[in-house]
């Protein structure tokens, strides 16, 4: 297992989705699950709103951020980039603080949400009418 922060009881992630630079926010969780901000990590890429609703999920998605489970003593966040068609990972480090490791094109238009299964990591898109348009290729993984 991964060797974690004693300052800190686990760790919350959240996304800025800001068209002008990407960010992922790492708070740390303390035993009585106060909040306290770590970092705030740039993806390399830029958020977008993809529906014109009215700004309470603007990537139409769930899953726009994700947490892989612990294989082999780590474990990566997975962040949409729907402004660059990208998708960032980034290792969680052992006091919850995040380290950028790969920046991946998506192959489709406005990536809004990230499924990962035993080492593949999956992300749908959506094209600027909101469709969905994210198949798998023919290893079933997009990247």
């Amino acid at each position: 297992s991964i060797p974690f922060s004693t300052e800190f009881d686990g760790a919350v992630y959240a996304m800025s989705n800001l068209r002008d630079g990407n960010t992922v926010l790492a708070y740390g969780r303390s035993l009585d699950g106060t909040l306290t901000l770590i970092e705030e990590a740039h993806t390399g890429g830029n958020g977008a709103v993809l529906t014109a609703l009215d700004g309470i999920n603007p990537l139409i998605s769930a899953y726009a951020l994700y947490l892989t489970p612990e294989e082999h003593g780590r474990r990566f966040v997975l962040a949409v980039n729907a402004g660059s068609n990208t998708i960032t990972s980034f290792l969680v480090n052992g006091d919850y603080t995040l380290t950028q490791t790969d920046v991946a094109v998506t192959r489709g238009v406005g990536p809004n949400s990230i499924a990962y299964s035993h080492g593949k990591v999956f992300v749908t898109n959506i094209d600027t009418d909101g469709e969905f348009t994210g198949a798998c290729d023919a290893h079933g993984s997009l990247i």
